[in-house]
């Protein structure tokens, strides 16, 4: 019998951290088979995704919108040359992407969500919002937010092996406790 498959639910919008995320998901279904990976891009009524000047938001773009997706999709697991049987679905749907991202979780009973994050910070966010912000407080499963690395390459210290001691050098520690102001050794409580 087959365990069910964990349901893990991807925000793409074409953008750069959603690249990242695309990259973080599908190195994740090539881990592990019994997982299902459901890519959701949520068009925006008023402006799409920008992929053009004269964005129409309607049903006949939204096709054509999964139709880029899956095609962007596919070339990216081609990329990774390793192989591998992965489940995906694609999702486009019209409206607010905080709300759809979350009503989605809801829907396949997510186990993970992975979307990316702008990095905005400041009167920005505070105007434009924070899709990835509102997703982690209210989602009921992990969020994972992919971003870009800011950290700078750091070298690892190197690891010196060291020579144990012998036995006989050994000094087990002990555990002293205080009775009228003298400390004494509790043979009971001693470590070794």
């Amino acid at each position: 019998m087959n365990p069910v498959p964990s349901q893990i639910l991807v925000a793409y919008d074409f953008s750069e951290c959603s690249e990242l995320a695309l990259q973080h998901a599908l190195n994740l279904a090539l881990d592990k088979e019994e997982r299902e990976f459901h890519f959701l891009v949520a068009l925006d009524p008023h402006k799409g995704l920008g992929l053009r000047a004269d964005e129409v938001v309607n049903y006949e773009y939204a096709q054509e919108v999964q139709e880029l997706a899956q095609e962007r999709i596919s070339t990216a697991l081609n990329n990774l040359k390793r192989a591998g049987e992965v489940t995906l679905l694609i999702h486009v749907r019209i409206g607010d992407p905080k709300k759809l991202i979350l009503e989605l979780a809801e829907e396949i009973g997510a186990s993970l969500i992975i979307l990316g994050s702008h990095g905005r910070t400041g009167v920005k966010r505070l105007v434009m919002g924070s899709v990835s912000e509102k997703v982690v407080r209210e989602a009921q499963c992990p969020v994972t937010v992919a971003r870009t690395r800011g950290y700078a390459e750091v070298r690892r210290a190197q690891v010196i092996e060291v020579e144990r001691p012998d036995q006989d050098q050994y000094v087990a520690p002990h555990r002293f406790h205080y009775n009228t102001g003298f400390p004494t050794h509790d043979k009971v409580w001693a470590l070794y």
